[in-house]
């Protein structure tokens, strides 16, 4: 039997804060999609994961905002 845990979410007041950034920063990532996130009807939800990659890597990623590919570099 497989057993399936679910990832924590997080607000975008809640990543800001473990990220030490601002909401608005965390929005304009979302925004620009430097980040993925959730959304749940209207909220939005950052995934536990998605965390750790940024604090694991120390940056976002920059993308090509019309591809939505990494810049490599």
């Amino acid at each position: 039997m497989t057993r399936i845990v679910a990832e924590r979410k997080f607000t975008a007041k809640e990543a800001a804060d473990t990220l030490g950034v601002t909401e608005a920063c965390i929005r304009r990532w979302i925004l620009t999609r430097k980040i993925s996130s959730y959304r749940v009807g209207r909220l939005v939800r950052i995934g536990e994961s998605e965390l750790r990659r940024i604090l694991q890597e120390g940056r976002v990623p920059a993308r090509d905002s019309k591809q939505g590919n990494l810049i490599s570099g």
